[in-house]
């Protein structure tokens, strides 16, 4: 990296040239590197508007770009087609710098979106037909890249790649083409070994003899998840590399905890816990036959109820995947610095990948207040009481009670149907769950084979918020007690260990008969979410009757802050606050440069009294965000005592360094440099701008504080290696 290179913060006026964030500071930007803080989830090599990934910094809290710089392989951007038969292909897209898959099937003369009906071959099957060896890669991009090599090199339709009885009609027909050898290799994370392994037991069921590698086996330091695309050296060089692998390498053989059971097997003597996991492997593998006959057995023989057997179930599976995220040897105890806090996906109401609950009466519009949490992370909004912007994504909607029908209605009330992102399309980022007929598919259940669904279709579509309407709708054709409270803690422990560590989650139900504060249903919908609010009715002082037009929310449960109560009512589909509610805007960035300030004056620690006083904001709105900052993933605030406040340590060993000179700023031998002026009163301007002049008034004096190095403030972002 150039150490003469400046960088701009981003801001208004200054947009991240990749992700376009204006609302605050949290992207770094020059002309040869961007910091992005909304972009670290991308392979290496990874091209978004023109700027090439290559890799994360340390804090994990950026993704670190240079520009693009063309290769040999296709362009990152560009939208590819990949031909498996004449009336079959696959669209692959960009939409917002993540990757997007479409399956086509041919309709007359006409590309129509889906698999189609006809069987799917191999991609490449054509090419590879009558060849005593192949090597399967998963992607075609992977496949293309072997064929260049010089391999004869194939691929399963990934949209297809979990029905096993598919994927074995695909192998048996390169096995009567003339293939004797497979060579499968697995992608370089937990996913590509299982998809590896799934193609392994088809393929050798269909009677080829197969050999399985890894891919980082064959390839020392290649990235996670990648494959002979990441590979080193030429293409000659990569096939050989491989070709030397697969020669070592042993015949593959299924496991023998995987065999499959014959018919006249006996099962009673199993275990409570082998039972559990061959039922685990028939759910796997979609044998719904073996799976009900192994539940039968197992609730007759060890007198449990089929609620016990599920919530069973959920344990061992979240188990199983969360196995590779553990260390083999736990600690003693936990090393606090390295425990993560949390942060709102939207502000004041939903934190980042944890679960809330929503619940009320009917009518009292849980199903309008989803739909404005939909909205928020659709378009980037803040929400009733908390104006601060909620960062854009992806959202999936199960609407298992009330079916499409009223979610459509209220989505045209709110006039929002008709943008792109409710529209099949590349901009789609609002995807529905619900019964239809029509379009053949069935209500979500919350049994592991659901979970299960959901958290493939969350990781293909890279979804960052799941609202579940309802609680009782999903339960009940499952065999989850919806008001049992060791059944449902275990699916709401399943989502907070699995489904969250990769989404947001926002559950509705209805209110219970225990008190006016009570949800229905078990107390584990209340107890395991970090958030839970309460819809309600009021009486109107003036008719002391229930009032019509408009309704109380209560913040009842809130774990990143303080309970909090308004009004607000609903109009024409959408939801907004009433007259004269009280407002938090987002005054973080002017708090930290209070701290700052004080800082280099030798005051380390500050009074929530002086915080109030310096900052052109409510009593009430600092309370609410110095009592979310200071639980942040990454806080730049900490509480020291009873009332007292200081910044970040990380902050502090940055500010030590700074040399002041109030008649110019000082270059630094790293010229990386971000200029901070310190104001006495602070006004309230854009979150995360740290810049403001002195007094109210034009032309007012203004102080200069040092130019702060930014390899000293952001050492993790900048020095973290390319």
């Amino acid at each position: 990296m150039n150490c003469k290179q400046k960088f701009t913060r981003s801001g208004r006026g200054h947009p991240c040239l990749v992700c376009g964030r204006v609302k605050d500071s949290d992207c770094s930007v020059s002309t040869e590197m961007v910091l992005c803080h909304n972009n670290t989830s991308h392979k290496k090599g990874d091209q978004v508007k023109g700027w090439a990934f290559t890799g994360v910094s340390s804090d994990g809290r950026c993704g670190v770009f240079v520009p693009h710089k063309p290769l040999s392989k296709p362009q990152k951007g560009e939208t590819q087609f990949f031909d498996y038969s004449p009336n079959h292909r696959v669209k692959r897209y960009y939409r917002e710098g993540k990757k997007v898959f479409c399956p086509q099937h041919k309709e007359g003369d006409k590309w129509g979106n889906g698999a189609g009906s006809d069987p799917w071959p191999l991609y490449g099957q054509d090419k590879v037909s009558g060849a005593k060896t192949v090597v399967e890669f998963e992607g075609e991009k992977c496949k293309n890249i072997a064929a260049v090599c010089g391999l004869n090199a194939i691929s399963q339709p990934g949209h297809l790649w979990t029905k096993d009885h598919l994927r074995f009609r695909r192998y048996e027909a390169l096995a009567a083409a003339g293939t004797e050898r497979l060579v499968i290799v697995a992608d370089n994370d937990a996913h590509g070994i299982k998809r590896a392994n799934a193609s392994a037991a088809s393929a050798t069921q269909a009677g080829l003899q197969v050999r399985l590698l890894l891919a980082e086996q064959v390839w020392p330091g290649i990235p996670a998840g990648g494959s002979i695309d990441d590979a080193p050296g030429s293409p000659e060089q990569r096939a050989a590399v491989l070709k030397e692998a697969a020669n070592q390498q042993e015949i593959w053989k299924a496991p023998e905890s995987v065999a499959e059971l014959e018919e006249d097997d006996e099962v009673p003597g199993w275990s409570y816990t082998a039972l559990i996991k061959r039922i685990l492997q028939a759910i796997t593998e979609d044998d719904l036959d073996t799976d009900m006959s192994l539940k039968a057995t197992l609730m007759i023989d060890f007198r449990v109820p089929t609620g016990q057997v599920e919530a069973d179930l959920l344990r061992h599976q979240m188990l199983l995947e969360s196995a590779g995220e553990k260390k083999k040897t736990p600690p003693k105890s936990l090393n606090l610095d390295q425990v993560e806090g949390m942060d709102f996906l939207i502000d004041g109401h939903v934190p980042a990948n944890d679960q809330t609950l929503l619940f009320g009466k009917a009518g009292t519009g849980k199903t309008t207040a989803a739909v404005g949490y939909a909205r928020s992370v659709l378009f980037g909004e803040g929400f009733l009481d908390q104006p601060h912007p909620a960062r854009r994504g992806s959202v999936l909607f199960i609407a298992s009670d009330s079916g499409p029908g009223p979610l459509k209605s209220v989505l045209q009330s709110a006039g929002i149907i008709d943008d792109p992102v409710f529209k099949n399309g590349p901009e789609k980022r609002f995807h529905l769950w619900a019964s239809d007929r029509n379009q053949g598919m069935s209500s979500w259940v919350a049994d592991l084979r659901g979970c299960m669904r959901l958290l493939e279709f969350i990781k293909d579509e890279g979804i960052d918020l799941v609202i579940i309407d309802s609680c009782k709708s999903v339960t009940a054709p499952s065999a989850i007690n919806y008001a049992d409270n060791k059944q449902v803690g275990a699916l709401m422990t399943y989502f907070k260990e699995v489904i969250c560590a990769h989404t947001t989650v926002v559950w509705l139900t209805l209110d219970g008969t225990q008190g006016p504060d009570a949800n229905s249903g078990a107390k584990a919908w209340k107890e395991v979410p970090s958030m839970v609010h309460r819809l309600e009715y009021d009486i109107d002082p003036k008719t002391k009757e229930v009032a019509k037009d408009y309704r109380r929310w209560v913040v009842q449960k809130n774990r990143l802050g303080r309970c909090r109560e308004f009004y607000f009512e609903e109009d024409s589909g959408d939801i907004k606050l009433r007259a004269n509610q009280q407002v938090f805007p987002n005054c973080t960035a002017a708090i930290v440069e209070v701290l700052m300030a004080c800082f280099r004056d030798g005051q380390e620690e500050v009074s929530r009294g002086q915080i109030v006083a310096s900052v052109d904001a409510t009593g009430k709105t600092v309370d609410n965000y110095l009592s979310k900052v200071v639980k942040a993933k990454h806080p730049e605030i900490c509480r020291r005592n009873r009332g007292k406040y200081k910044l970040a340590p990380r902050l502090q060993e940055a500010l030590k360094s700074v040399r002041v000179d109030r008649e110019e700023v000082l270059e630094t031998p790293f010229s990386l440099t971000v200029l901070f002026q310190l104001p006495v009163k602070f006004p309230m301007g854009t979150p995360g701008v740290l810049s403001s002049s002195l007094g109210k008034t034009s032309g007012s004096h203004r102080m200069l504080v040092a130019a702060m190095d930014l390899v000293q403030v952001l050492p993790d972002r900048v020095n973290s290696p390319m």
